[in-house]
C-alpha cells in the first residue's frame, strides 16, 4: 500500500510540471511581437523618427550610444520614437543598436548617421517645355547621396526614382496647358532623400509655354553671282532651303536685268523655295529693276515699300524698308521689315536708322523684327541709334566677306513684348554663294490663347 502511495505522489509531481510547463509554451504561442523597420538613416541634423512596435504583451526599448535616444509613445500607432544628435564629423558614418524586448525576446533596430558633405549636381539650369514641341523632358543629375524631387503639380516623373548614387537621367512629363493659359512656371526641386531640412537641395525653374518657332534668315545674295562670279541662283536658293527659314530678307535682288539675264529672281526664288514672296524696288539698274526682297513660308496680309532719306539724291543709290504683316495662324500675326541701308555714307546711314524708328516704332506692343544688310559696325552711331528702340538677336561673328569675314554688317533686330525670345542664332559658314554671309536667327513666339 506504502508503495502504491508512493508511485501516486510520484505521478502526481510529473503531472504538475508537465501542466505548467505546457501553460508557458503556450503563452509563448500566443506572443505576436513585430517592429515595421529594422534600419533608420539620418542626415546631420538633429531628428527624429518613429517605428510602429506592435507587440500584445509590454516591451522595453534601449539604445547603446548617448547621442541616440529612444522614447515609448503610449497609444499611439507609431509608438517608437527615436532621436538623434546633430552630427558634424564629415564623410564619417556612426552608428547606434536599438534593443526591443518583450517576454524574453528582443529585436533590432540598426540606426545609421552620416555626416557626408551632399554633391548634388543637376546639368540642365531651367527647364523650358514648349507644348508645340512636345511635353517630354529630362535632368542629368550626379550625386553623391540618394536623391528625391519635389515637383509642380503639372509635371509627372515618368522614369523610376533614383535607387543609386552617381549620374542619372531622370525621365518627367508635363501635362498640356489648361485652355485658359499660355504659360505657367515652376520650381523642380532635386533634394537630398531622408533630409528632413532640405538643406542639401537644387532648384530648377521651370517653364511651359505654347509657341511658335521661326526661322529667319538675312541674306544678301549679290544678285545671284558667286565668289567665282558666276549666276546661280539655283544654288543661292539650295543655301536658302538647307537653313528652313521662315521668313527672309534679301538684299541686292534684281528683276529683269540685262545683266542677270533678265531673270526675275524674287519669282525664281519663290518657285525653288516654295515660299510666298514680295519685292521692292529701290532703284532702276541695267534694263529692270533692283532692291530688296521678303520670302515667307507664311501668307502675306498686306505690304508697304518706303524710301530712306537720301541726302544726295544725285551720287547716292536709293534705299527703302519693305515691311509685310504675316499671318502666322488664328492667334498670331507678326510685322517683318527687311532693308539695305547705305554703303558710302555713316551720315546717312544715320539718317535711315532714324528713320526706321521713326516709321516702325511705337508705344504698344506690336512684335516686328527688322532684317538687313546695314553697312555698318556694331560699334557705328547708325546701329547706336538704332539699339535704342530695337534688340540685336544677332552674334559678334563677322559677316563680310564671306570668304574671310573681318566685319559684321548684317543683323536681325526684334522689338516687341516678351512674347518673342530668341532661341538661338548664327553666322552661316557659306563662303562662296555670295559675298555676304547668310544669318539665321531662331526665336519662339508664345502664341495668345
Amino acid at each position: 500500500m506504502r508503495r502504491i502511495n508512493y508511485i501516486l505522489a510520484i505521478l502526481w509531481v510529473l503531472l504538475v510540471c508537465t501542466y505548467f510547463s505546457c501553460q508557458g509554451k503556450s503563452d509563448e504561442s500566443f506572443l505576436n511581437f513585430t517592429i515595421s523597420s529594422e534600419e533608420l538613416v539620418f542626415w546631420p541634423e538633429a531628428s527624429f523618427k518613429t517605428v510602429q512596435v506592435f507587440s500584445n504583451t509590454e516591451f522595453t526599448a534601449s539604445s547603446d550610444k548617448s547621442w541616440c535616444s529612444v522614447e515609448i509613445i503610449p497609444d499611439k500607432e507609431q509608438n517608437l520614437k527615436v532621436t538623434v544628435e546633430k552630427y558634424d564629423q564629415l564623410n564619417e558614418e556612426r552608428i547606434a543598436h536599438i534593443e526591443v524586448e518583450s517576454k524574453g525576446k528582443k529585436k533590432y533596430i540598426l540606426v545609421r548617421q552620416t555626416a557626408v558633405k551632399s554633391e548634388l549636381t543637376v546639368k540642365e539650369e531651367q527647364v523650358l517645355v514648349n507644348e508645340n514641341k512636345g511635353l517630354t523632358f529630362s535632368l542629368e543629375i550626379n550625386s553623391n547621396v540618394l536623391i528625391d524631387f519635389v515637383l509642380p503639380d503639372w509635371i509627372e516623373m515618368t522614369s523610376e526614382k533614383p535607387k543609386t548614387k552617381g549620374k542619372q537621367i531622370c525621365s518627367f512629363k508635363a501635362t498640356p496647358l489648361p485652355s485658359s493659359q499660355s504659360e505657367r512656371e515652376g520650381k523642380i526641386i532635386v533634394y537630398a532623400k531622408d533630409s528632413i531640412t532640405f538643406k542639401n537641395q537644387v532648384a530648377i525653374p521651370a517653364r511651359q509655354y505654347s509657341a511658335v518657332e521661326l526661322r529667319v534668315l538675312t541674306y544678301n545674295i549679290h544678285i545671284g553671282i558667286d565668289m567665282d562670279n558666276k549666276l546661280n541662283l539655283e544654288k543661292t536658293a539650295k543655301v536658302i532651303k538647307d537653313l528652313n527659314p521662315d521668313i527672309v530678307a534679301l538684299q541686292e535682288v534684281d528683276r529683269f536685268t540685262d545683266r542677270t539675264n533678265q531673270i526675275d529672281q524674287p519669282k525664281v526664288l519663290s518657285e525653288l523655295t516654295g515660299m510666298y514672296v514680295i519685292f521692292g524696288k529701290t532703284v532702276d539698274r541695267s534694263g529692270g529693276d533692283y532692291g530688296i526682297a521678303i520670302l515667307s513660308k507664311f501668307p502675306i496680309e498686306s505690304s508697304e515699300y518706303t524710301e530712306l532719306p537720301n541726302t544726295d539724291p544725285a551720287k547716292l543709290e536709293d534705299r527703302g524698308a519693305l515691311k509685310v504683316k504675316l499671318h502666322l495662324n488664328e492667334e498670331n500675326t507678326l510685322s517683318f521689315i527687311c532693308t539695305h541701308f547705305c554703303h558710302e555714307s555713316e551720315a546717312r546711314r544715320i539718317l535711315q536708322a532714324r528713320k526706321i524708328n521713326e516709321l516702325f516704332v511705337s508705344d504698344d506692343d506690336e512684335i516686328i523684327i527688322l532684317g538687313g544688310d546695314f553697312n555698318a559696325a556694331p560699334s557705328a552711331s547708325s546701329i547706336a541709334t538704332l539699339k535704342e528702340e530695337w534688340f540685336d538677336s544677332t552674334s559678334k561673328e563677322f559677316t563680310f566677306p564671306s570668304p574671310k569675314p573681318t566685319v559684321k554688317i548684317d543683323y536681325i533686330f526684334y522689338r516687341g513684348n516678351d512674347a518673342l525670345q530668341v532661341k538661338e542664332t548664327q553666322v552661316v559658314p557659306d563662303l562662296v554663294t555670295s559675298d555676304h554671309r547668310p544669318v539665321l536667327t531662331v526665336f519662339e513666339l508664345l502664341q495668345k490663347k
